[in-house]
């Protein structure tokens, strides 16, 4: 399970999520995020996931940050996403398993 965190509320359809394969990686976008994160880049290590990477992207009431989640697992996809609060939690799982 992935969880982000974020200072304020996330709309539930304030963010998207997208897998691309070369390299292996889903790029989570929040949009509404007004700034970067202290710490862009954070190792993972674990057997879907080697880290993340966040960036952020245009310029407010337009800006969104886009966490890009490096994969260790090349069958790992993204499954079940929710969000409450200022909480969005990603299960990110083998494609070998039902996510």
């Amino acid at each position: 399970m992935l969880e982000l965190v974020a200072d304020g509320t996330i709309a539930a359809d304030g963010y998207s999520i997208e897998r691309l394969v070369d390299p292996p990686r889903l790029v989570i976008k929040v949009v509404g995020v007004v700034a970067p994160l202290a710490r862009p880049n954070l190792a993972i290590g674990s057997s879907e996931i080697v880290g993340v990477r966040t960036g952020l992207h245009g310029a407010p009431p337009d800006s969104a940050l886009h966490v890009v989640v490096d994969l260790a697992d090349p069958t790992a996809e993204a499954g079940a996403a929710s969000v409450a609060g200022s909480r969005l939690q990603v299960r990110v799982a083998s494609g070998a398993v039902s996510p």
